[in-house]
């Protein structure tokens, strides 16, 4: 007999609940280990820059284009290139909408979003993180960063 004429066996309940059962806990196992490599600390700076490549995607050019830096016992030091002096709130929180974030787009060939953490039980850097994770992660908060790379990172919840 082969496969096309193979009759149906239909699945009993039982059998579909332990198979999404399972794969939602293997779902859940991968949250804990996320949350358990992720360095825990607080942030300390967060960074905007566009970048120029040359035609073999080598950074030829960077332009800052937000730099907030701060410690808890310091006020905060803020740096916005001219060019988008606007496009910024006043008061933080600092954020990057959709709009400029359009913007930054046409204007450089590559645009990067990084968050700078102090972590007292680990060795941390500043990772890239995405636009929405920058938006979201405040001065002075603790914050779990799953590196990808010395280079890369996600915000675990």
């Amino acid at each position: 007999m082969d496969d096309l004429s193979r009759p149906e066996v239909p699945l009993s309940r039982r059998q579909v609940l332990a198979a999404v059962g399972g794969i939602a806990g293997m779902g859940g196992a991968g949250y804990v280990g996320a949350r358990r490599a992720a360095k825990e600390g607080t942030i300390n700076a967060r960074f905007v820059a566009g970048n120029d490549l040359n035609d073999s995607g080598t950074v030829v050019g960077t332009t800052d284009i937000l730099t907030v830096i701060g410690h808890i016992d310091s006020p905060l030091t803020r740096r916005i290139h001219p060019d988008y002096r606007q496009a910024f709130p006043d008061e933080p929180p600092m954020t990057v909408s959709a709009s400029l974030h359009q913007r930054l787009q046409n204007d450089f060939d590559d645009v990067d979003y990084a968050l700078s953490h102090s972590c007292p039980e680990a060795e941390c850097s500043t990772p890239q993180v995405s636009r929405k994770d920058f938006n979201s992660g405040r001065m002075g908060e603790e914050i779990r960063l799953l590196y990808h790379s010395q280079s890369r990172a996600v915000v675990i919840p």
